[in-house]
């Protein structure tokens, strides 16, 4: 797979809280956050465990729930071991490619998406957030998103608590098709129909993600931001 990643720091932070793995056919993008140090730890982490408990390189939803089980459980135990990272965690979201198919897990606000110039731009995952929860009411509308005062509340992440609840999927790969994982420090700031714009442009991934972080930079670049492309 044609596949390249960027994580850069926002322009009202003082450090970059976002990790990426990008591989041959297992990508992972994670955004940490609490205490002194506590998200870029955290990201950093969970990535590192889950890859271990990947090297073997054929996939599954259950291996790759089994990897996110296991990071949670290790970013755990060493929240606890300093009280300055006592509410360290991070958000998870991993694409694995085996044969024909690719498997995803998902903890926190960080998506995948699956992007064709036929179907357009499909975000694949499910936000584990306080807005999602209202949207899924039917409380709020989900344009009424971005404004909203509690747009960054998440309500699970990997090692904030001593179990998580992972979310899985599989889809079959398709010729033609671009696979987009972010932090939201992409998708709270770029409308996904100005994302799909780019990518349904005839140029290198390399080149969608310069012009994807230009368009977060130009709203303003709040939060960190971490892009991965796969086509």
């Amino acid at each position: 797979m044609d596949s390249v990643g960027s994580s850069k720091v926002g322009l009202l932070r003082e450090n970059n809280e976002d990790h990426i793995y990008v591989g041959k056919n297992l990508f992972i993008v994670a955004d940490g956050m609490g205490g002194y140090n506590g998200g870029e730890i955290a990201s950093e982490l969970a990535i590192e465990v889950a890859k271990e408990e990947l090297q073997s390189g054929e996939y599954s939803e259950e291996l790759l729930r089994l990897a996110v089980t296991r990071a949670n459980k290790v970013v755990f135990e060493r929240s606890q071991e300093d009280p300055e990272r006592a509410r360290m965690g991070t958000t998870m979201v991993i694409a694995a490619r085996s044969e024909d198919t690719m498997y995803w897990a998902n903890v926190g606000d960080s998506r995948l998406y699956l992007f064709s110039q036929k179907y357009g731009l499909k975000q694949i995952s499910k936000d584990h957030s306080y807005i999602q929860e209202l949207i899924d009411a039917n409380e709020i509308s989900p344009e009424e998103r971005k404004t909203h005062s509690k747009k960054n509340n998440i309500t699970s992440a990997v090692g904030a608590k001593p179990k998580v609840l992972v979310d899985t999927g599989s889809f079959a790969v398709v010729g033609g098709t671009t696979l987009l994982l972010c932090t939201d420090g992409l998708s709270s700031l770029v409308d996904d129909e100005v994302i799909a714009s780019v990518l349904q442009k005839e140029i290198a991934n390399a080149e969608k993600i310069e012009e994807l972080m230009t368009l977060v930079y130009d709203a303003g670049a709040r939060d960190n931001v971490s892009i991965v492309l796969a086509t």
